[in-house]
């Protein structure tokens, strides 16, 4: 019903802009009809309402990597890609629904054998933000990639992330602007849910059609796991993670940790 009365609000205030064909034009200098007025108010009425939707907060803690299986003698440096993803009031209207973190293997700054854990820390590994649905509806998740560090620079490592970034936000734009998706409406449980699998399609196609563009080795490359919520209602959710990063069974690595939205 709350939706329904949103979209009820915009068609109004769409009505509200366009004169009646009865009403004569007003004068060239004369204030204008209190149409306008109306409509500015409603217009704020509006984005208050969007305003009072409940927030929450999302929180992905990636905690422990660990080695299963490993193709070197010697011990593996891993290093981890990690984005977050988020659809929600805030970023319909940024366009930014793809976020960073540290990138380099200094970032996770150690050397495993095969068996071995380490943790990963909270500047790399953990993203809480705050989530704001629209009208109930949203969507946060992350989506991890596995390396294991030989002779890339960390500049053609940071470009490289950084591109990738680019090319994941645009493929949640694109499929937003699709399917009609906007602060005005069109934003249900299942698109939210389409979304995230659609740009985590993209990533997986773009490591497998892609690596050279990104001057990357592709030796190095390890596997790539995901994680996300799709929000129809303002409920806590908790999910523990255990993700399996790799490549055609020789190299395996596991992640786990915890995932959490609280409205």
């Amino acid at each position: 019903m709350e939706r329904f009365l949103c979209v009820r609000w915009l068609a109004t205030l769409q009505h509200l802009e366009k004169p009646h064909p009865d009403m004569a034009a007003p004068q060239k200098g004369l204030p204008t009809s209190s149409n306008r007025v109306t409509s500015i108010a409603g217009i704020r009425l509006f984005n208050a309402k969007l305003q009072e939707q409940t927030m929450g907060t999302f929180v992905a803690d990636l905690n422990t990597l660990t080695v299963e299986k490993k193709q070197e003698i010697t011990k593996d440096e891993p290093y981890l890609w990690i984005y977050g993803l988020m659809v929600d009031t805030a970023t319909l209207q940024s366009h930014q629904y793809v976020f960073s973190r540290p990138c380099l293997p200094s970032a996770l700054g150690v050397k495993l054998g095969k068996g071995e854990s380490a943790t990963i820390p909270n500047s790399l590994g953990r993203w809480s933000t705050t989530l704001a649905p629209l009208l109930g509806v949203g969507a946060a998740g992350f989506i991890a990639i596995a390396w294991e560090h030989d002779s890339t620079p960390d500049s053609s490592i940071q470009t490289a992330y950084d591109n990738v970034r680019g090319i994941l936000n645009n493929a949640v734009v694109d499929y937003l602007r699709t399917n009609g998706v906007s602060l005005n409406g069109n934003f249900t449980s299942d698109i939210a849910d389409r979304v995230m699998q659609d740009v985590i399609d993209e990533v997986k196609k773009q490591f497998v059609d892609g690596m050279s563009v990104f001057r990357l080795n592709p030796d190095d490359y390890v596997g790539i796991d995901y994680s996300y919520f799709a929000l129809s209602s303002n409920t806590t959710r908790n999910r523990t993670l255990d993700l399996t990063l790799s490549k055609k069974d020789t190299m395996v690595y596991k992640i786990s940790g915890t995932m959490t939205y609280t409205p």
